[in-house]
């Protein structure tokens, strides 16, 4: 079935904490927000809208959601935007990492720019003393930046791919209408517009982190510059193009390219609870990789990861 493509756009309302590695005590963050954790604020805010519409909490509802919200709605990462015209996509070149379609920031320019941290302890004891060994750094995406001697807001920019589905308890309608869009669990349904208005992404929410609302969106023939085919999510990557997701590595992989690789992992839920068991997907060329010669039948696939594929797979 036909996928409908439309380009979003968050404000954003607050910092942005995406948890990557740590080095030393500072805990950094990642400079763009994952398909999966958008994934994952989304079916939250299905799940949520449908338990106040009357259907009762299980552990199966959220699982059934998200089930279909992964089926039927494929998500691009996300990048901010400090215009709403440049996307600060990363792209590793001979003269160092560099972020922007249209300009060149440069990595240091980036970082002054949109990256701040705050310090923080555990404490101990009645009079609340700093704990031994607590002391930590986490770094953060800002919401507003200083430029030119004023401020200007700080916009986070990526796509969704919407088909219609149906399975015996869930449903999506109208996917090429997107105001009228409706995720559906038996008798109850919530609309998709109504669970993008707000969403929380990554982690320190207790301190206010990670809440943007829904600014402009619209329905796009392109994605991040890219051609993609509606039916099957295939587009072909041409010499010295930045991708814009992780993208696997597959066995005996010889691509040339400018870039890095990493594994990729998540935390999902399981029997322990949230976030409780990892999943991996294997070794990954992270967003920003340019190939020195051009890919055909990349594939978007779940959580806007990227893959090649066999031409005969559709």
């Amino acid at each position: 079935m036909t996928y409908t493509c439309y380009r979003l756009t968050f404000k954003a309302e607050s910092p942005v904490f995406i948890g990557s590695r740590k080095i030393g005590i500072i805990q950094q963050t990642k400079r763009y927000i994952p398909g999966k954790t958008i994934w994952g604020a989304i079916t939250a805010n299905i799940t949520h809208g449908l338990i106040d519409n009357g259907v009762k909490y299980s552990p199966a509802l959220y699982k059934g959601i998200g089930k279909c919200v992964e089926d039927c709605i494929r998500t691009t990462y996300f990048y901010p935007s400090k215009d709403s015209k440049d996307v600060l996509i990363p792209r590793f070149t001979k003269d160092g990492l560099q972020y922007g379609q249209i300009g060149k920031m440069s990595e240091n320019e980036f970082e002054s720019t949109f990256i701040k941290s705050f310090v923080s302890t555990a404490t101990s004891g009645d009079r609340g003393a700093a704990k031994d060994e607590s002391l930590h750094e986490t770094e953060y995406v800002v919401n507003r930046i200083k430029s030119d001697g004023e401020y200007k807001q700080v916009n986070w920019i990526g796509y969704l791919f919407i088909k219609g589905c149906e399975t015996d308890r869930h449903s999506l309608n109208n996917p090429s209408d997107f105001e009228n869009i409706e995720v559906k669990y038996d008798n109850h349904s919530v609309k998709l517009i109504d669970a993008l208005k707000q969403l929380y992404v990554g982690g320190d929410a207790r301190y206010g982190f990670g809440r943007l609302a829904l600014a402009p969106y619209d329905q796009s023939e392109d994605v991040f510059g890219f051609k993609i085919d509606s039916d099957s999510l295939k587009f072909n990557i041409d010499a010295d193009k930045t991708i814009f997701s992780h993208l696997k590595l597959n066995n005996n992989d010889k691509k040339a390219y400018i870039g890095n690789i990493e594994p990729l992992v998540s935390r999902v839920y399981g029997k322990k609870g949230f976030g409780r068991d990892i999943v991996s997907y294997g070794i990954a060329f992270t967003p920003g990789t340019c190939f020195m010669d051009g890919i055909s039948d990349i594939k978007i696939k779940s959580f806007g990861i990227l893959e090649q594929c066999d031409p005969k797979d559709s």
